[in-house]
């Protein structure tokens, strides 16, 4: 189990939690990541280079069931600025970790 805000939230995988998609593809401006979890869970949403090397971890919160959308800067609003290249962008929680690859163009 993960403690977040004083409650604690299961951490073992679970089928049907994925990432829906990375868009846009290459990215400019924002990043848009869209989810679906079977259950409510604490999630890790971070930005590796190609060898898996962590970047940043860009969000960690707990997240109910359902379907969810988070936003993120790559140029620097949200967990600091990227070089322009091909990254993955990862989410982890009770379903595993589930990865895809972007191309960040710069600002």
């Amino acid at each position: 189990k993960t403690t977040v805000g004083g409650e604690e939230h299961a951490s073992r995988p679970e089928p049907g939690d994925r990432i829906v998609n990375c868009y846009p593809n290459p990215v400019r401006d924002f990043l848009h990541v869209s989810m679906t979890l079977s259950t409510g869970q604490v999630v890790e949403v971070s930005i590796t280079d190609n060898n898996g090397r962590l970047i940043s971890v860009l969000e960690r919160m707990f997240l109910r069931a359902g379907e969810h959308l988070l936003t993120f800067d790559p140029g620097g609003g949200s967990g600091g600025a990227l070089a322009p290249g091909i990254y993955l962008c990862c989410i982890e929680g009770a379903g595993g970790t589930h990865c895809r690859t972007i191309v960040y163009l710069g600002p």
